[in-house]
């Protein structure tokens, strides 16, 4: 999970919330690994999620896809598949 600071900015005319830099790439890549209908997401954003789901009665698992590099993105990072 990144915090937003100098990568973010509300969009003048959508009035949306716009992300450039590391944290949309990395975000893009994790999304890249997933084909139609899946969803993909960090370890981190599972290992956070993962408590708030269950108290909340909401049963979704995680698959561990393994260790993967992204590209443009430093480093080994772990993609979990959710369904």
């Amino acid at each position: 999970m990144s915090h937003c600071s100098d990568h973010c900015h509300i969009h003048p005319f959508a009035g949306r919330m716009g992300y450039k830099g590391k944290v949309m790439n990395r975000a893009s890549r994790i999304a890249g690994q997933a084909t139609t209908g899946q969803v993909c997401c960090s370890s981190t954003v599972w290992a956070e999620s993962e408590g708030h789901l269950a108290v909340q009665g909401i049963n979704i698992q995680a698959l561990n896809l393994g260790p993967r590099r992204l590209k443009g993105v430093n480093g080994v990072h772990e993609i979990y598949l959710c369904r």
